[in-house]
Formats: structure tokens, C-alpha cells, sequence
């Protein structure tokens, strides 16, 4: 799947697809909303690249297990960043006392920092999980105030994260963006558990 190099791309991959089998489609958003109610929380347009990538993986389509991973990985980055970092950002930048000791060059958290005073638009998915590891024993001043609004806002995030194995989104997902490191169906529909996990942690019933 490494000939799929963006995220515009990706989705006319999806909407095709979906175009193409639409009863086959339906029938998997139908199976999925049962066995997974969670997936309301998740925007229209995730729920469709949900259903899509999911369906995929029962399907003998090309690159079919390397498309889902692109797209479970690609919605948990946007939930994580819509429901967590985006809202600490706006904390943070209310609060100046947080960043006055944010370094940008710092080895560790200087990705961060770099993201929460706007200068850096954006924050991928192996960075924000990194965040999350430093945040469970802190060793700078932002990652401790992140680890305190996490507590404040979110007191089961940290420690549910940390029994997740979220290094292997990031690993999933890496490897398919290398055309000769083929995702099989088994890792995709690993990914697919370790996505929901997350997700279901970010919406607690």
C-alpha cells in the first residue's frame, strides 16, 4: 500500500470501493454497529472508512489488509488528536505559565512543545503516543501539566493506554507505508482489536 500517499488518495480508494460492493458494504456497516456500538462516537466520514477497511479484510481485494490499516490507523490519529491533544493545546495556550519551560529543542518533549505553542500545525500518531509514555512519569514541566489535565479530564486514559499495545498502530502502520513490507490479513485485523481498544477508551460508556 505504499502507493497510497495521502490521505485525499486514500479516501477516493475508499469511496470507490464502497461504490463498487454497496450491498456488501451495507451489510458489514450493519454486522459492525452490532458487534461494536462504539463506532457511533466516530465522525460520518470515520465510520464509513471503518466500515470500509473492515469489510476489506473478509475480501480477497489487493493491498485489501494494507488499505484497513491505513484507515483504522488514520482514525485513531484523528480521535486522538480531536478528543486529547487539540483541547490540551487550547489549555495550554490559556494557561502561558505551561509553556514558559517548553522547550522546542528538547530531545524528548520538543515535538511537542513545537505543537502546543502552534508552530508546528500538526502532531503525528507515533509522537502522540510518545507523549503518553513520557506523561506516565514525567520528567519536564509540560509533561507533568499534561499528566495533571489527563487526571483532571480523562483519569482513566493514562493507565488504560499503558495496558494497550499501541506500539504496534505505529509499527502496523510504518510498515505498510513501505511497498515491499506486505500487511497480512491476521496483522490487519490485530490492528483493527488494538484500534478499538483505543477508541473504546476515548468513549467510555
Amino acid at each position: 500500500m505504499g502507493w497510497i500517499i495521502s490521505t485525499t488518495r486514500l479516501d477516493e480508494t475508499l469511496k470507490n470501493i464502497a461504490s463498487t460492493h454497496p450491498h456488501e458494504h451495507s451489510l458489514a456497516e450493519s454486522l459492525i454497529r452490532n458487534y461494536w456500538p462504539a463506532i457511533v462516537h466516530l465522525n460520518t466520514d470515520d465510520q464509513q472508512r471503518w466500515v470500509t477497511g473492515s469489510w476489506l479484510l473478509g475480501t480477497s481485494a489487493p493491498q485489501g489488509a494494507g488499505i484497513a490499516v491505513h484507515c483504522f490507523a488514520r482514525i485513531v490519529e484523528g480521535e486522538l488528536r480531536t478528543n486529547i491533544f487539540a483541547p490540551f493545546a487550547g489549555y495550554a495556550r490559556s494557561h502561558p505559565e505551561l509553556l514558559a519551560h517548553c522547550r522546542d529543542d528538547d530531545k524528548d518533549i520538543g515535538l511537542f512543545c513545537r505543537y502546543l505553542k502552534g508552530r508546528d500545525k500538526n502532531i503525528g500518531l507515533g509522537q502522540m503516543f510518545e507523549v503518553f509514555r513520557l506523561a506516565r512519569r514525567p520528567a519536564s514541566p509540560i509533561s507533568s501539566s499534561f499528566a495533571e489535565w489527563l487526571k483532571r479530564d480523562h483519569p482513566w486514559l493514562l493507565s488504560g493506554l499503558g495496558s494497550i499495545e499501541t506500539a504496534r498502530i505505529v509499527s502496523f502502520r510504518n510498515r505498510q507505508n513501505h511497498p515491499d513490507r506486505r500487511i497480512e490479513t491476521h496483522e490487519a485485523e490485530q490492528m483493527s482489536r488494538i484500534c478499538r481498544e483505543v477508541i473504546n477508551l476515548l468513549h467510555p460508556r
